[in-house]
């Protein structure tokens, strides 16, 4: 099995913190009745590149009675999704040692692709990135794997990719990636061992 780069997503992978909306509720008094609505639907265009967060964003910090500005929110959510899983990014550096290339597909709009690159670190970590909201659609969408196998020039099958939902796995199955459902670390750890023992 010919495995030339793998792949991971941000949250839920690579990213451990949670949702925000749950924090704003536990640590600011917000209910997650009032904040899911920009989570789960004002969101969605800015994850393509379709929308400016800090517009859609403005209206809704003031339904909230937010204090602070704009900028001073995205700051504390970018911040609270900041927590990585070491081990990950220990095998991640394994990888690239053994010569596998590494890259970051996440949905993500234009805002924290550039916190997660720069501010994170991550420039350092991975070969390249490939964000939702810089190819225009999210990774349910084949055009999203078609535009990696381009970049890359790399085939279906000399790919790994890792990710917790399960529908991106399908969409990266129909493109013929080697997908796998992540889980836990230690079920991840069992099942990449396999693969390189095979690669």
């Amino acid at each position: 099995m010919d495995v030339k780069a793998v792949i991971f997503d941000a949250d839920g992978v690579l990213l451990t913190s949670g949702f925000f909306s749950e924090e704003l509720e536990r640590s600011y008094g917000l209910p997650t009745s009032a904040t899911l609505p920009f989570f789960t639907s004002a969101l969605e265009p800015c994850l393509v590149g379709q929308a400016d967060l800090k517009q859609e964003l403005a209206p809704f910090l003031k339904q909230w009675s937010w204090p602070g500005s704009v900028d001073d929110f995205i700051e504390r959510w970018f911040s609270h999704g900041a927590s990585v899983d070491p081990r990950i990014v220990a095998t991640i550096a394994e990888l690239r040692r053994r010569g596998l290339r590494c890259y970051l597909a996440t949905n993500q709009e234009p805002y924290r692709m550039a916190y997660i690159r720069e501010q994170m670190g991550f420039e350092q970590i991975f070969d390249d990135f490939f964000f939702s909201g810089g190819i225009g659609c999210k990774k349910t969408d084949s055009r999203f794997y078609q535009v990696v196998m381009q970049a890359t020039d790399l085939r279906g099958a000399e790919i790994l990719f890792w990710d917790d939902t399960f529908e991106n796995i399908v969409a990266a199955r129909e493109q013929g990636w080697h997908a796998e459902h992540y889980r836990s670390f230690e079920e991840f750890e069992q099942t990449l061992a396999t693969y390189l023992q095979n690669a």
